[in-house]
C-alpha cells in the first residue's frame, strides 16, 4: 500500500499507509456516538425527535495514483444516489490514523458509478486544530470536517438546520467580501483612493492597491473586528512585509489579486515567507480572483487619467499614454479564497524568478502556488460573480 500524508491527533503531518476501518469497525465506531443506530440496506439510520436520518458512511483514504499524496476521498456507490436526494440524509466519511478520529460531511449530491467525494490533508489538519472546519470546494460542494469530540455538536446543529460557523478570522473576510462591489473601474478606483489620501493611491497596478484600500476602509468602519485583525499600512514589522496582522492568534496574511487566466498565484519574496513560517507557523493569502479588461482596448482612458493626476499632484512629467499597455481598464470580481501555507504544505510551494531590474540587478526570489496544487491550501472559498 502506498504511503501518503496522514494527520496525527497533535496536528502533525507524517507519511504512512492508510488505516482503513472494516465495515464492522465502522458500525462499532458509530454506535459509540449513536447508541440506537440501526444498519438497514447498506446504510445507517439514526433517529432524533421522531425523525429518521440516513447516514451513508465510507472510509476516507488516498485518492489513488497518480494523484498527489495530500488528496483523499470517499468512494460513493451508485446505489446511494436515491438516498442522497433525501433532505434527511448525510454523506459522511470517517478518517483515522493512530488515535486521531475525524469525520467529514459532504454535500448530498447524486453521484454516478465509481464516483467519489474529495478531501485534502489541509481540511483534516484544520479540523484537528479548530475542532470544526467548514469550507466550499472548487465544485461548490460544502464540506464540514470535525474531530470526534465535536460530533454531537455538529449533529445538534444539523438537526436544527443551524449554520456551521467558521473561525473569527475567516468570518471577518466573509463579511468584508459581502460589502464589496463586484466590478471596479480604474478611473473611479483612482478617484476614490486619491480623495481619501490613501498612501498607495498612485500605484500603476491599481486593482491590488484598491483591494488594500477597501480592506483598510472596512476595518475603520467595523471596529468590532479590531481585536481579531488589522490592516498594516507601515508594513515593515520585524522585517516582514505583509498587509494583515491577525492579532488574536498571532500570525500574518497578505492581500492578493489574481487573474483568472493565470496558472499560479504569486506570493511574497522567499526570505520573508520563510521567516514568517518559521516564527509564526503559518501565513494566509487572502486572494481576489479577477477578470480584467485592458485599458488599451478603451483608448487608454485610465492611463491618461493616471498620468494627468501624477503630473498635476506629484509634479511628474509623464506622457499621457505611459503604461497604457499594462494598465487595467476595469476588473470583475469572480471569487475570493483564503490560502493557508504552513510548515506541512510549504513543500508544495515553488520558486518564482522575477525579471531583472532596469539596472540589470536581480530581484528578490519570490514564491508561487500552482493552481493544480491549490486544493491543499484553500481553507475558505466564496463565489462573488
Amino acid at each position: 500500500m502506498k504511503k501518503v500524508e496522514q494527520i496525527t491527533k497533535k496536528g502533525s503531518v507524517v507519511i504512512s499507509e492508510d488505516l482503513i476501518f472494516s465495515k464492522k469497525e465502522i458500525t462499532t465506531v458509530l454506535s459509540n456516538f449513536f447508541p440506537s443506530i440501526k444498519e438497514i440496506n447498506n446504510h445507517y439510520v439514526i433517529s432524533n425527535n421522531g425523525t429518521d436520518y440516513h447516514l451513508l458512511v465510507k472510509n476516507i483514504s488516498y485518492l489513488g495514483h497518480p494523484h498527489p499524496i495530500y488528496k483523499k476521498r470517499i468512494q460513493v456507490p451508485k446505489n446511494w444516489s436515491n438516498f442522497l436526494k433525501k433532505d434527511n440524509s448525510f454523506l459522511m466519511g470517517v478518517y483515522h490514523f493512530e488515535d486521531n478520529l475525524i469525520f467529514a460531511l459532504f454535500d448530498k449530491k447524486q453521484r454516478g458509478k465509481n464516483s467519489s467525494a474529495h478531501i485534502s490533508t489541509i481540511d483534516i489538519l484544520k479540523a484537528v486544530e479548530l475542532g470544526i472546519f467548514y469550507k466550499t470546494d472548487k465544485s461548490n460542494n460544502k464540506l464540514i470536517v470535525f474531530r470526534s469530540d465535536k460530533l454531537n455538536d455538529i449533529f445538534k446543529s444539523l438537526y436544527g438546520n443551524k449554520q456551521i460557523k467558521n473561525s473569527d478570522e475567516i468570518e471577518v473576510f466573509n463579511r468584508f467580501t459581502e460589502v464589496l462591489d463586484k466590478k471596479w473601474d480604474g478611473i473611479g478606483s483612482y478617484k476614490e483612493m486619491i480623495s481619501s489620501n490613501f498612501s498607495q493611491a498612485f500605484q500603476p497596478e491599481w486593482p491590488g492597491f484598491y483591494f488594500e484600500y477597501k480592506f483598510e476602509s472596512f476595518m475603520k468602519l467595523n471596529t468590532q473586528y479590531s481585536n481579531i485583525c488589522k490592516y498594516i499600512r507601515n508594513k515593515k514589522i520585524d522585517d516582514l512585509d505583509f498587509d494583515v496582522e491577525f492579532i488574536k492568534n498571532n500570525f500574518f496574511g497578505d492581500l492578493k489579486t489574481h487573474s483568472v487566466k493565470s496558472d499560479s498565484i504569486l506570493g511574497n519574496d522567499k526570505k520573508s515567507f520563510e521567516k514568517v513560517i518559521e516564527v509564526h507557523g503559518k501565513l494566509w493569502y487572502l486572494v481576489l480572483e479577477l477578470k480584467t479588461r485592458k485599458d488599451s482596448d478603451f483608448n487608454c482612458v485610465v492611463s491618461k487619467f493616471w498620468n494627468n493626476e501624477l503630473n498635476t499632484k506629484k509634479g511628474k512629467k509623464k506622457d499621457s499614454g505611459s503604461y497604457c499597455g499594462r494598465m487595467k481598464y476595469d476588473v470583475s470580481l469572480l471569487q475570493f479564497y483564503i490560502l493557508e501555507i504552513n510548515q506541512f504544505n510549504k513543500k508544495y510551494i515553488l520558486d518564482f524568478n522575477q525579471p531583472k531590474n532596469s539596472n540589470g540587478q536581480p530581484r528578490e526570489l519570490k514564491i508561487q502556488i500552482k493552481k493544480k496544487d491549490i486544493d491543499n491550501f484553500v481553507i475558505f472559498r466564496k463565489e462573488l460573480s
